[in-house]
């Protein structure tokens, strides 16, 4: 309601408002008058609240714990694109098992989490989530070295096979290995690396560190397109890669990095397991 030297009326005014998080935000009402005065409110009582909220629950966190001792789940975390292809974005995390003093070989957990329109799944124990919440992949006979712990670097690298789906890349200089994992739309429960272990398959491929030194898997990610042909690209470090320790010896620890560029399909027909060698993918 607004009174002028008129009297008094009501007015209704439309607003477009930008795109907001859910969540409940405070209104600020700033109104003028024909002398330039100028008037502003703050609706922030009982009730007097914006709401925001597209279509789910609204909460204001979502929280998963592992049960399995030194886990480490959370150690490393990223987006995983749209890795089912509902049109919602997942979650890559992973479980090193390396904590200090309690580490473990070939233990290593790994899940994508699926969004939806409720944002992430809640859980008291990760490894309960069904089919449709999460993907879970393990470590358990996966052959490779150093450690054995997998996992320490975990990256969405966008679709690297043309397909639809996100992917998604789990590395880990304490392995001497990279992992892509193929996105997917079908829902599969859980899966081991080890199946990757005498080839690529439709779940993904590996490239192995074979005379670069040490630290194969020292960062990585992508999600790029660095040649402009419509695939995403792969980033993979070796931190100290072309050393004394390399094949034929380099420059002391120098440090190598490694660009593998997408193209279309996937599985054993078009994609392989690769060895990184100093003088390319192989």
């Amino acid at each position: 309601t607004a009174t002028g030297g008129g009297g008094t009326g009501t007015a209704s005014v439309t607003t477009t408002l930008p795109s907001m998080y859910d969540g409940a935000h405070p209104l600020k009402v700033q109104t003028v008058d024909l002398a330039g005065n100028v008037k502003t409110s703050i609706l922030d009582g009982t009730g007097q609240n914006l709401t925001i909220q597209h279509g789910g629950t609204l909460a204001s966190a979502s929280v998963a714990t592992s049960l399995q001792p030194s886990d480490g789940l959370g150690f490393a975390m990223d987006s995983a694109g749209d890795f089912n292809g509902d049109g919602y974005e997942d979650m890559i995390v992973t479980a090193t098992h390396g904590q200090y003093g309690a580490t473990a070989g070939n233990a290593s957990d790994f899940y994508v989490l699926f969004g939806t329109q409720n944002g992430l799944p809640t859980t008291a124990n990760i490894d309960t989530l069904t089919s449709a919440q999460a993907l879970h992949i393990t470590n358990v006979g996966a052959a490779a070295g150093d450690a054995n712990i997998q996992g320490l670097v975990a990256s969405s690298i966008g679709d690297i096979n043309g397909d639809g789906f996100g992917d998604v890349l789990l590395a880990s200089a304490l392995n001497d290995r990279a992992y892509v994992v193929f996105g997917r739309s079908a829902a599969t429960p859980s899966f081991s690396l080890s199946t990757l272990n005498t080839g690529s398959t439709a779940d993904g491929f590996w490239i192995d560190n074979n005379g670069t030194g040490g630290w194969l898997g020292s960062d990585g990610g992508g999600g790029h397109d660095y040649n402009n042909d419509g695939y995403a690209d792969l980033l993979l470090g070796s931190g100290d890669g072309n050393s004394s320790e390399s094949t034929p010896a380099g420059s002391g620890g120098g440090g190598m990095y490694y660009i593998l560029y997408g193209h279309a399909g996937s599985g054993a027909a078009a994609w392989v397991n690769l060895e990184a060698r100093p003088a390319g993918l192989f």
